[in-house]
């Protein structure tokens, strides 16, 4: 079953295996695309010439730099994870949402009854 692209110009049809739409992680599959198909918007909103910047600047950061940059980026990712969960969940106390937290990073799955 062949299926039409939404932003092909050149009217070809994506076949039915392309179709990813109900897979919920398929960035793997992408490799699986022909090479025609195009993406109807950029992977980056970042332009060209920012990224040449950002390049030069992250080349130019010392290592500890870097490290201290990937743990302030991990802390931050933390807390708007725990802001969300606060919202989520305003009945949750603190070791709650601690505990989800833990859970999310850890443990994809429910904890086990024992870590409850």
């Amino acid at each position: 079953m062949e299926r039409a692209l939404p932003s092909a110009g050149s009217g070809r049809a994506l076949p039915a295996a392309f179709d990813f739409s109900s897979v919920k992680n398929y960035e793997p599959l992408l490799c699986k695309l022909p090479a025609w198909y195009h993406f109807p918007v950029p992977i980056t909103d970042t332009s060209a010439a920012a990224q040449a910047v950002q390049l030069n600047l992250h080349r130019s950061m010392s290592g500890e730099r870097k490290i201290a940059l990937a743990y302030e980026m991990s802390m931050f990712g933390r807390e708007l994870n725990r802001s969300r969960l606060r919202q989520e969940h305003p009945e949750w106390k603190e070791k709650e949402i601690t505990r989800e937290l833990l859970r999310l990073a850890f443990f994809p799955k429910p904890l086990p009854a024992g870590l409850k």
